[in-house]
């Protein structure tokens, strides 16, 4: 495991005009991505300053394993998945609270599995994926502790839809619900699992990302994300990657080779992308800010990071950048025009997450100066501004 955790949080604005970009594109409901054009941008194309951030190390404040870092309301909220725990700092990295109330008592959770924030009613909530939601202040204080339904088995993430709505991935049942917080029902159940929906490399599951005022979700047996605050799902784009794009056909092909193959309950990413196999490619962990739509794509037995500039439709394909920085593996969040990297806890031999030579002299003293058991620090990536 990793002592040192590495995040980068990046107000993002990605990658200004350039010789390597694709050419523009007619239709606005595409995002057209050449997958025989891989660049090397200089982190400096996009980047204006690059900062850190040194978290708190306090008797009460150790994180042993950062599992995510979202950011809402100038704090950033850390769940540490060894201890089940979440940790609150101030945008200096003071160490500010902890909730850390495992049981089965009135105000306690199992496990902690995934956390959101309430914007409308300016409430954190912890989820329980044993079917619990757990509301907090956002200064850590409790509030009240709600039994979800017991007809899904585990509930895996949380979104917020409005004041009364929220809506729920799933691995297990049906793959996606809505649920009323002032009736305590589902209102609505998608994605029942079947053959086709059973492994998890197949499912919604880390798929799903709010931007402005939405909740989106990259259908991953398609070409489409949707727009779930809309009653319509309307498709809030397309990916085009050529030839390689899905059809309906690949589609008729995959669910013909889960079928026969259904003793094998969970595949995983080498059993169906490649050469041979019934995906071409794999898009995951799609993100989205005002300027930029950033996914992972695997193609060809390879990892590559797509960024892709909504105003000037164009985009970049690459697996690092010139300073030999790397955000490949890493697990990404978006709060508004920022964007959080972590890096995954295994150990995975892969390229660094910032430069230090990027860093100013202070910066680099802190680095210097920290223990080896000094709790994680952040690396701030400051991105240009959208032009005017």
């Amino acid at each position: 495991m990793r002592k040192i955790y590495i995040y980068l949080i990046t107000n993002l604005l990605f990658f200004s005009c350039g010789s390597n970009v694709n050419e523009k594109q007619n239709d606005d409901t595409e995002v057209i991505i050449d997958l025989t054009v891989i660049t090397e941008p200089s982190v400096y194309d996009f980047v204006d300053s690059i900062s850190l951030v040194q978290l708190e190390t306090t008797d009460d404040c150790l994180v042993s394993n950062m599992f995510t870092v979202k950011e809402f309301n100038g704090k950033y909220f850390v769940i540490d998945i060894k201890q089940s725990a979440l940790f609150c700092f101030d945008k200096e990295g003071k160490y500010l609270f902890k909730i850390h109330s495992r049981g089965q008592g009135p105000n306690e959770y199992l496990y902690l599995g995934d956390f959101n924030f309430d914007p409308y009613n300016n409430q954190l909530i912890l989820l329980d994926p044993w079917g619990a939601i757990l509301l907090y202040d956002l200064e850590g204080n409790f509030i009240s502790k709600t039994r979800l339904p017991s007809e899904i088995a585990a509930y895996n993430e949380v979104f917020v839809l409005n004041r009364d709505t929220l809506v729920f991935s799933s691995l297990s049942d049906y793959q996606l619900v809505y649920y009323s917080r002032k009736a305590n029902v589902l209102v609505k159940k998608m994605y029942e699992k079947d053959e086709f929906h059973e492994t998890t490399f197949m499912s919604v599951y880390g798929r799903i990302y709010s931007y402005n005022d939405s909740i989106y979700l990259a259908v991953p047996w398609s070409n489409e994300i949707i727009n779930l605050s809309d009653d319509k799902h309307s498709v809030s784009y397309r990916w085009n990657v050529g030839k390689e794009t899905f059809t309906k056909n690949d589609i008729k092909r995959l669910r013909k080779y889960l079928t026969l193959y259904d003793d094998k309950k969970d595949f995983d990413r080498s059993d169906l992308v490649g050469s041979g196999k019934p995906l071409k490619y794999y898009i995951s962990t799609i993100n989205e800010t005002e300027r930029y739509i950033k996914a992972l794509i695997y193609y060809q037995n390879d990892h590559l990071s797509i960024f892709y500039d909504k105003s000037l439709k164009k985009s970049f394909l690459f697996k690092k950048t010139k300073e030999n920085i790397q955000i490949i593996w890493a697990t990404t969040n978006i709060s508004g025009e920022n964007m959080i990297i972590t890096p995954l806890w295994q150990e995975i031999e892969c390229l660094p997450y910032y430069n230090e030579n990027m860093l100013s002299v202070e910066d680099r003293e802190k680095l210097r100066e920290r223990k080896e058991d000094d709790n994680p620090y952040l690396i701030i990536y400051k991105l240009k501004s959208l032009p005017k």
